[in-house]
């Protein structure tokens, strides 16, 4: 991200790295004192505080337990739509559950009556209100993919309508590399919740927005994502018959 100050001159930078730090550029400030050049221009100030404080700050977001998905999207009427671009999501809460999948042991089936988030999504499809996915994925599938498909099953059985795109298929889709949920995207209301994860698939945070440039580009995102998607059973199909084939 950049941009430019009202003096002119170029106001420090913020870059994310394919890495999943972020590198902020700007001023060195010495201590005691603000050099004349780091004025800060019309409209903006400065705060100056000391550095264990922030870092106390970031250990504690560190050692915070995310919020479930219920907290997190807040209250919609209409519709939530999700894109997930990553091969892999690494959550505390489905460590045990991908263990067992990997050893080839029966995972728990999630449903209403053991699952919160399933018993909203329920809830309110009987009550009319849409639920889309779209996972972007490429061959062969990873492991963390194929648990997720399985857990997929899950969320279609209580209304939510789970889609796959295969980017060897559609590589202009290989672009969109940003996970959101948009909540009610064609109504007055919309707003988006961005989500932010290191490489390693770990959850970073999540920030909600409605500035019309970020709501409008989730929209075409998500229409494009849509319109190159299949359901999620069709997707699975083709792969095994695929599979069949080449062996």
């Amino acid at each position: 991200m950049a941009s430019s100050c009202s003096t002119g001159d170029t106001c420090p930078r913020m870059f994310e790295t394919e890495r999943g730090t972020v590198v902020i550029q700007g001023y060195v400030l010495e201590e005691g004192q603000v050099p004349e050049h780091a004025a800060a221009p019309a409209g903006e100030a400065q705060v100056e505080m000391p550095r264990e404080t922030l870092l106390e700050l970031a250990r504690r977001l560190q050692a915070h337990e995310p919020p479930g998905p219920g907290r997190l999207l807040g209250e919609f009427e209409h519709s939530a739509f999700r894109l997930e671009t990553l091969p892999q999501y690494l959550v505390e809460a489905e460590a045990a559950a991908f263990r067992d999948f990997l050893q080839g042991r029966p995972v728990v089936e999630r449903t209403p009556e053991n699952s919160p988030w399933h018993r909203r999504i329920a809830e309110s499809t009987r009550a009319g209100m849409r639920w889309h996915r779209v996972h972007l994925v490429s061959l062969p599938l990873t492991n963390y993919v194929r648990y997720e498909f399985e857990e997929y099953r899950a969320n279609v059985a209580v209304g939510e309508d789970v889609r796959i795109v295969d980017l060897g298929a559609h590589p202009e889709l290989d672009k969109f590399r940003e996970d959101f949920w948009l909540l009610d995207g064609d109504e007055p209301g919309v707003y988006v919740v961005l989500m932010r994860y290191d490489a390693a698939g770990r959850w970073l945070g999540a920030w909600r927005t409605d500035d019309p440039p970020v709501v409008e580009r989730c929209r075409e995102e998500r229409d494009r994502a849509l319109a190159a998607s299949v359901p999620l059973a069709e997707f699975v199909a083709n792969v095994e018959r695929l599979q069949g084939t080449a062996s």
